[in-house]
């Protein structure tokens, strides 16, 4: 990361259970300061973070169906178009973990397939990919929670379709993500979809690592104290919040 600002790597999360309206305004003026990859939001506040990050280099993108994934995918979709709408320019999509067992890999995950073509099969991605590219849709799996053979079949499925992303997960597990689940995604993800780094970052050597492992971006509630350490680091003033 030397010589390269970290910042284009975050994204400030923003899904905390109770977090208020002014909370995330407040956010998302730290995170356009800061000039932040993104912030990630619950779908009701995608209107107010558009607002608040309107003329910024920093994307809105907003949370589907978390933390548990556990409602129907034409729910899931209708939430997809209204976030959208409402000023969102990505959505990350939880898939129904219900539907895939747990670290032993024993269940197959039929459903969870169908559940996926649902989602990269809808039509609004054909529009929006043609307008934007593929960073508009991003596939959530707890990876910390699943077993490598479970993810498999769900991330082959991912070439060559209007997904850009897979994320590691809600950043509401207990266990924070490691370098080494970064790198069993990496090889079990084509190359072509890009990986996105949550739960449980909180420092700059962590977020670093992370990307050397093979993450593109790294969400975090701490995205903007990563950024200072990263600005102490260097001798730079702080940015003003």
């Amino acid at each position: 990361m030397s010589g390269i600002s970290i910042a284009k790597s975050l994204e400030l999360h923003l899904v905390r259970p109770l977090i208020t309206r002014d909370e995330v305004l407040a956010g998302c003026a730290q995170a356009a300061a800061a000039h932040l990859a993104a912030v990630c939001v619950w779908p009701t506040h995608v209107a107010a973070a558009a607002a608040a990050l309107a003329g910024s280099d920093t994307r809105i993108r907003a949370a589907i169906g978390f933390p548990f994934g556990q409602d129907a995918p034409s729910t899931k979709l209708v939430a997809c178009q209204r976030a959208l709408a409402d000023g969102a320019h990505e959505v990350a999509v939880m898939l129904d973990h219900s539907t895939l067992g747990s670290t032993s890999g024993q269940a197959e995950p039929t459903a969870a397939l169908e559940e996926l073509d649902r989602l990269l099969e809808h039509a609004a991605w054909s529009s929006l990919t043609a307008a934007r590219g593929r960073a508009e849709l991003t596939i959530v799996l707890e990876a910390m929670l699943l077993a490598p053979e479970v993810m498999a079949p769900l991330l082959t499925h991912l070439h060559d379709s209007p997904a850009g992303f897979v994320q590691t997960g809600s950043g509401h597990q207990p266990r924070a993500v490691t370098e080494h689940d970064i790198r069993v995604l990496r090889d079990l993800a084509p190359a072509d979809i890009a990986i996105v780094a949550v739960g449980g970052v909180a420092t700059l050597t962590d977020a670093a690592a992370l990307i050397v492992a093979g993450a593109i971006r790294v969400g975090s509630g701490s995205a903007t104290l990563i950024l200072e350490q990263e600005r102490r680091s260097r001798g730079a003033r702080p940015t003003a919040s």
